[in-house]
């Protein structure tokens, strides 16, 4: 659920705020402070988007203008990993787009952080894989619907803007097994399998700066409670996450563009109540707990 966290805003930004024909180039960097051991994510963090777009003619109707084929690669690093995703984009319309994607991503061991780690039943704790050998992957799957009610209604003060988002991926580590735990730049207790995301934003866009003011949501599960194998009834295999986020994104002016994002996340809440857990796949899930996950500021440079 992390990696899509650090992700929603600066994807929802993106589609929002339409890419020129040809290659695009955008720098981001993100300053973030976590609240939530197990959903941390190393500060601060980078990463260049490149990607080209080719417009598509399919007609002078209004439904399909702005139509494009978009490839894009994003290389991403923190203190502990190194990744990168690539995406094909294909946008018939400025308010549907379909996506076929991956990532490819490794990590390392910094001050007793661990950027990719599988789980040791033995030792009973995570233990760091050797890096640049052992890979976390993901393959994905995404369609997006956005509508701003400035189309209908005119006027610089008309404009509601609506996203859904629906992602089915693959996610997995070289290094795990059937029945094997892992976990990447702090998100403990992943397992191989196939997952689902179903992310929303509604916002306002005010007329200045292109200033957009809104909630988003994110809500996140595997689509098979088995793939836990024998903890899946106790940790609750069918369990969703969800993330509940206000959001504040601007564009300063043509090149630059901030956002600011403070998510509140329903995690398990266990009966067991231990701190700084070594894992928590082990434990009893007895509902859902809210908190406040982090504060993230985030500064884009379009090139």
């Amino acid at each position: 659920m992390k990696k899509s966290i650090i992700s929603l805003c600066f994807l929802l930004m993106s589609n929002l705020f339409a890419q020129e024909p040809g290659w695009n180039f955008a720098l981001q960097t993100t300053l973030q402070e976590s609240f939530v051991p197990v959903v941390s994510v190393p500060v601060p963090y980078a990463q260049l988007s490149c990607s080209y777009t080719i417009p598509l003619d399919f007609g002078d109707s209004l439904v399909f203008s702005g139509a494009n084929l978009a490839f894009g690669a994003v290389p991403i690093l923190t203190p502990i990993s190194f990744g990168s995703q690539y995406a094909v984009i294909f946008t018939p319309s400025q308010a549907l787009s379909f996506t076929l994607g991956g990532t490819i991503n490794t990590g390392w061991e910094l001050l007793g952080n661990h950027g990719l780690g599988v789980y040791n039943f033995e030792d009973g704790k995570y233990e760091q894989v050797t890096p640049f050998k052992t890979w976390q992957y993901d393959f994905i799957f995404q369609t997006l619907f956005q509508f701003d009610t400035g189309v209908l209604i005119p006027g610089d003060w008309s404009h509601v803007v609506m996203q859904a988002n629906y992602q089915i991926f693959y996610t997995g580590c070289t290094a795990a097994g059937q029945g094997d735990f892992w976990e990447f730049t702090g998100t403990k207790d992943c397992v191989n399998g196939w997952k689902y995301n179903f992310m929303a934003l509604f916002g306002y866009q005010f007329p200045f700066k292109n200033t957009i003011i809104g909630v988003q949501g994110l809500w996140s599960a595997y689509l098979d409670e088995k793939v836990y194998g024998k903890y899946a009834k106790t940790f609750d295999g069918d369990f969703t996450d969800i993330m509940l986020a206000f959001v504040a994104m601007a564009q300063l002016n043509e090149k630059n563009y901030i956002s600011l994002s403070v998510p509140f996340m329903g995690i398990r809440d266990f009966s067991e109540v231990e701190e700084n857990a070594k894992a928590y796949f082990d434990k009893t899930t007895v509902g859902r707990e809210w908190v406040l996950s982090n504060i993230s500021l985030t500064w884009a440079y379009n090139f």
